[in-house]
């Protein structure tokens, strides 16, 4: 799904926290003519089972991820403004079904979905799946976040 251009980081946040899937945004780095892309991917903490957000960017030293926040957004692109464009990562049905199906398992709906296939893989490892919802799901979520945006009621 493309994300809407030029949000700024609660417009972003809304989405992030909104839909809770990987994402990629470029960013126009300021007093250059150069581009900068950026993952945000969602994670649960094992512990909690609370869902959190890292930044990825090639550009880390340590080739760390590291937490969605304000301070890291700037780090990553010399002080976050907006994006330019960005994109969410939601396989479609026809491909979700095909990529279970392919990988053993029988779909039940309603049921949280792992995709990897290994014996070594403890069964706990299907809770940190932060994919809860079903396509149509996440593209209201989708639609009403845009729908806010476009009023901009996405921030207070």
């Amino acid at each position: 799904m493309n994300l809407p251009s030029f949000l700024t980081y609660p417009e972003l946040t809304a989405f992030v926290q909104g839909l809770s899937l990987p994402m990629l945004i470029n960013v126009q780095l300021p007093g250059v003519q150069a581009e900068h892309v950026v993952g945000i991917a969602p994670y649960k903490v094992s512990e909690t089972q609370c869902v959190e957000y890292h930044l990825i960017d090639g550009s880390h030293p340590l080739r760390q991820p590291m937490e969605y926040s304000r301070e890291n957004m700037d780090w990553c692109f010399d002080e976050f403004e907006k994006t330019l464009f960005g994109i969410c990562f939601l396989p479609l049905a026809a491909r979700s079904l095909e990529i279970v199906k392919s990988n053993g398992f029988e779909p039940r709906p309603g049921r949280p979905v792992c995709l990897a296939h290994d014996d070594a893989i403890p069964p706990s490892f299907g809770l940190r799946n932060v994919a809860t919802r079903d396509q149509m799901s996440y593209m209201k979520v989708f639609k009403s976040l845009v729908t806010m945006f476009r009023q901009r009621k996405l921030v207070n």
